[in-house]
């Protein structure tokens, strides 16, 4: 690709782009999960056992090639990547919420883990209106405690909502 500038200036050929940190992420991504099939194989080939990780892994594999196919090409065709856009800094928030949410069950219980955790995530989303983000919470919170213990005959942790 070549790009015309003003008549003073020299012209100019410009590159395409491969964004090799998005390759080798999906290459990492690619050998882990085809590692994890063989692994899995290996341990123990009956259907029990595989039912869900063959089409999963099959999936995985087939958007891998397709992601690198598509780099490929795009590099072949000389076509520049896409400017990606800045990362919204909520991202790794919901990230670190995520984390102190499983962390926050060890120590809390599940029902007060929820509870804030749902109302960290609606601050972050910009609910302001408190009243509506704690009766929100504590409504998900009941219906997530008392709909996991109907499911699963373990018990679950709790403070708010005892057994």
């Amino acid at each position: 690709m070549i790009n015309i500038q003003h008549a003073d200036t020299p012209v100019q050929a410009t590159k395409p782009q491969v964004q090799w940190g998005h390759v080798a992420f999906v290459m990492a991504t690619l050998i882990f999960v085809l590692w994890f099939l063989q692994d899995a194989w290996r341990a123990s080939d009956r259907f029990e056992n595989l039912m869900l990780i063959v089409p999963v892994a099959v999936l995985v594999v087939a958007t891998c090639v397709a992601i690198l196919g598509s780099v490929a090409l795009r590099h072949r065709q000389g076509l520049r990547g896409e400017e990606l856009p800045p990362v919204d800094l909520r991202i790794p928030a919901f990230m670190l919420l995520v984390a102190g949410y499983v962390v926050g069950m060890l120590f809390t219980g599940f029902d007060l883990a929820t509870f804030l955790f749902m109302i960290s995530c609606l601050w972050l989303l910009g609910e302001r209106n408190y009243l509506l983000g704690v009766a929100y919470s504590a409504i998900i919170t009941a219906i997530a405690v008392f709909g996991l213990r109907e499911m699963i005959s373990l018990p679950i942790p709790t403070i708010l909502f005892p057994a």
